[in-house]
């Protein structure tokens, strides 16, 4: 085995390590449950049915409420969706935050997963179509070469 072949398996090897350990860490990203969105009373946080059963709200909310607004996470004042995003990820999947809503009463939310399976799996698949794909024109560009060098000799 010529050493450019060596050097291109070696290198395909550890992207492809690389893209597993990006994927690792996209399945480790914390999210609050439900929506974000900006309004201009603060953070808007809409849930869905199904991510209001696991929330324990304050007795004094009735179960048809939807969305939350909010302009304090964990003592952290936010105003914009990019400083809630930054605040999370200093967190972990699991732990609990604590939201002062504008009524003035605070919101413990667990926090969940960001990405599913499937958002992880098509990322995969996807990423890895992009390295084989530069694996199949490598290929192809290296039987190319050899082809005509023997053509000129």
């Amino acid at each position: 085995m010529n050493l450019l072949k060596r050097n291109y398996i070696l290198l395909y090897t550890v992207v492809l390590l690389l893209s597993l350990l990006g994927l690792y860490n996209l399945s480790l990203r914390p999210s609050l449950p439900g929506e974000l969105s900006v309004s201009s009373e603060g953070i808007d946080l809409t849930l869905r049915k199904n991510e209001r059963k696991n929330l324990s709200l304050h007795p004094s909310f009735p179960d048809s409420i939807l969305t939350l607004t909010f302009s304090v996470i964990d003592s952290f004042e936010v105003s914009q969706l990019y400083e809630v995003e930054a605040k999370i990820d200093q967190k972990r999947i699991g732990d609990e935050v604590i939201i002062r809503l504008l009524t003035g009463t605070e919101q413990k939310l667990l926090l969940i997963s960001c990405n599913d399976f499937w958002y992880l799996f098509l990322n995969g698949i996807l990423g890895y179509s992009f390295i084989l794909i530069s694996a199949i024109i490598w290929r192809k560009s290296i039987h190319l070469d050899n082809h005509s060098n023997k053509s000129s000799s």
